[in-house]
């Protein structure tokens, strides 16, 4: 069969360009603009069908002979762009084009071959599984929700939604069946992978941790700044009086947990801010920093609980390790097999 690197031709270049910054000339930006991704799509839908000689049917590839269209294309790139960060330095651009281009494409072959497998395997969902699954989905809405108007949200019909929850089970049914291969791991297997992560069985040692904030940032009018530290001083000379702490940071903490105890949670060396880690670390169970400073704000933190290192017991973790190695070979059966259908297939990049 015909074998072809994968590469990204001139198609998925302009519907990068399209997508990002539309196919027309652009002034160079300024290192400060940031490129707004909800436009960028907005432009990339409007742009491919202005194209002379590319339209949304127009082949992009071609895998056993079934053709992957610019349109098809569009849609997964938009897809993919939805997890990027609502927007983008000019910098970051091309990285990200490339990442999308690759990814989008790859998506589209992988996903062509997949449902050509599931055909050949007889995979495919039956109309009993489909309506089974439907139902859980109806049991679990919430009082005054249907599953029209739930649907409505999402704007497809039931029809649409049969055919999605189809395609989810013939895949789980496809991949349950290559997966049921996989053996259960060997005590030997288990002890092996325990004593060579020993890091993930052990915890350092740590703090917990609850504070009283008053933010103050450089950027505050100086007489604000100034108040704030005095609040602060104010609150740590009623701590060292004797008032309850925990009293004290609802009356008086402006952090956002304040309500739910000024809660800073598990605190380790290496991952707190040094500011804070100066002091706390050498606190007993009870005790009370001074008055700290951070980006923040003003903190008086005290220190609820002291956990000294604890390294988890081989057979209290055997049970998540037995769990884990089986998934995990789980899944090597199934990229193997994914490996497989790639390396028999046809696959043709059309370049324009």
């Amino acid at each position: 069969m015909k074998k072809s690197s994968i590469f990204i031709s001139l198609v998925i270049l302009c519907s990068l360009a399209a997508l990002f910054t539309g196919c027309a000339k652009q002034e160079k930006p300024t290192e400060n603009m940031k490129i707004d991704i909800d436009q960028a799509l907005q432009i990339f839908g409007s742009q491919v069908d202005a194209q002379p000689k590319i339209t949304s049917e127009t082949a992009l590839a071609k895998v056993n002979g079934e053709v992957i269209t610019h349109g098809q294309l569009q849609i997964e790139m938009k897809k993919l762009a939805q997890s990027l960060p609502k927007t983008l330095a000019p910098e970051q651009l091309q990285q990200a084009q490339q990442q999308i281009a690759n990814k989008a494409l790859q998506n589209l072959i992988q996903n062509k071959l997949i449902r050509e497998a599931i055909g050949n395997t007889k995979s495919e969902a039956s109309q009993e599984e489909i309506d089974a699954q439907i139902n859980v989905v109806k049991q679990q809405l919430q009082e005054g929700q249907t599953l029209e108007s739930e649907l409505n949200k999402q704007k497809i019909n039931e029809e649409q939604y049969r055919v999605l929850v189809g395609q989810q089970i013939s895949l789980n049914n496809f991949f349950k069946g290559i997966s049921s291969a996989a053996t259960q791991p060997s005590e030997a297997d288990i002890k092996k992978f325990y004593d060579e992560n020993t890091d993930r069985f052990t915890r350092p040692a740590g703090v917990e941790a609850r504070h009283i904030l008053f933010k103050a940032t450089t950027e505050d009018p100086g007489e604000l700044f100034v108040k704030k530290k005095k609040a602060a001083r104010a609150a740590l000379a009623r701590v060292t009086a004797g008032e309850a702490f925990d009293k004290l940071i609802i009356e008086l903490s402006e952090g956002p947990n304040a309500q739910n105890g000024g809660v800073l949670g598990f605190l380790q060396k290496g991952n707190t801010a040094p500011e804070i880690a100066e002091h706390v670390f050498d606190l007993a169970e009870g005790e009370h920093t001074g008055v700290v400073r951070t980006q923040y704000g003003f903190h008086i933190i005290q220190v609820t609980k002291i956990h000294a290192p604890l390294t988890v017991a081989f057979e209290d973790a055997k049970a998540n390790i037995e769990k884990s190695l089986f998934q995990q070979s789980k899944q090597k059966l199934i990229e193997d097999h994914v490996t497989k259908l790639r390396e028999k297939a046809d696959i043709e990049i059309i370049q324009n």
